[in-house]
């Protein structure tokens, strides 16, 4: 059975359901039929239905694979030190829970500018840009 959250939002009401729930909820006699009725009769017509999307989350990481992520490392100037750092954090990885994930997040931390533009070095290097030259 999928969910259905409602929420009062400055005075409005919103209702935030998936597809799945909107399709299920349009044949009658099936729980989601009776879930967006009683919540209906509880509001009244004053209810904002907003379709949430389930997998937005998803497609955050698609592209961020254990060899993209080393051929990004490749291109700074302190390749060889990254490199040797990712190896460490994936046999430490081996323990957690979700091994890729901790990576990942990892990943994140050191190099949370990585999808922006680069600036290169007469080497071809990436020169990484600290939180204070991204701020100003």
């Amino acid at each position: 059975m999928t969910k259905m959250l409602i929420k009062i939002e400055n005075g409005t009401i919103n209702a935030y359901a998936t597809k799945a729930f909107i399709k299920r909820a349009q044949t009658f006699g099936t729980p989601e039929f009776y879930e967006w009725r009683a919540a209906c009769k509880e509001f009244g017509k004053v209810v904002n239905l907003v379709v949430i999307s389930r997998n937005a989350a998803a497609n955050a990481n698609k592209n961020l694979t254990y060899e993209n992520m080393t051929t990004y490392m490749g291109t700074l100037e302190n390749a060889g030190a990254y490199l040797k750092e990712f190896e460490t954090m994936k046999l430490r990885s081996k323990v957690q829970p979700n091994p890729s994930k901790f990576v990942l997040d990892w990943f994140k931390a050191t190099f949370p500018h990585y999808k922006e533009s680069n600036i290169f070095n007469d080497d071809n290097n990436v020169i990484e840009l600290s939180n204070e030259k991204k701020s100003a």
